[in-house]
């Protein structure tokens, strides 16, 4: 795992049918409460970091040999406290740089897409066009629901980079909205989109 979250190789159209919840990881000694933090895609994740204790993420095989190596692409070195919001399945492993050799390092394990019904594409679909992306591009929603829609732009890191909530437009019964990709960073970036209790998460790439 070269990001904090790896997208599977082919990430389907999705939706959860469970609210999104948010989880803080606090630091108690030298020690992080909870240190193995179990959660679905689409959760927020806070985890503590203080000048006295930086946070750092790392592979597993560093991890486990209580290593300070950053992962490449990870989140970290910092003092201050991270958050990001889940968008795959896979196990994030994070220290503390000052006091891992005291065994203060955690992990945040992400549940197996169980309980997550594909949509079919005619009821429930959610599109970005052109993908790869270079400068502008559009998401298009398609769906029977009559719930609040919310779509938002994340990175691969899980930071959120854009919410395009405000220029939604409804034609026809589908959402629409565009966005200006020229200013993002190249590479694996993601939209997703809320309804209610449903939500989809999709993939798309920026290239220069």
């Amino acid at each position: 795992m070269k990001k904090l979250l790896l997208l599977l190789s082919v990430f389907s159209v999705l939706t959860m049918n469970v609210n999104a919840t948010k989880h803080t990881v606090s630091i108690s000694g030298l020690a992080y409460s909870p240190a193995l933090l179990s959660v679905h895609i689409g959760d927020t994740v806070t985890i503590d970091g203080t000048i006295s204790h930086p946070l750092l993420q790392v592979s597993k095989t560093t991890w486990t040999n209580n290593g300070t190596a950053a992962l490449s692409g990870g989140f970290g070195p910092t003092t201050k406290s991270y958050t990001f919001t889940v968008t795959a399945a896979d196990t994030i492993y994070y220290i503390c740089t000052a006091h891992v050799q005291f065994g203060m390092k955690g992990r945040v394990i992400v549940a197996p897409l169980s309980g997550i019904n594909e949509i079919p594409s005619e009821n429930f679909a959610v599109a970005l066009y052109p993908n790869p992306v270079t400068t502008k591009a559009t998401v298009r929603l398609t769906s029977p629901g009559t719930g609040q829609v919310k779509i938002m732009l994340f990175s691969m890191n899980g930071q959120m980079e854009k919410d395009l909530t405000p220029g939604l437009s409804n034609q026809n019964g589908d959402y629409y909205c565009e966005f200006d990709a020229s200013r993002m960073s190249s590479g694996n970036h993601f939209v997703m989109v809320t309804e209610g209790s449903n939500r989809v998460v999709k993939k798309f790439e920026v290239i220069k």
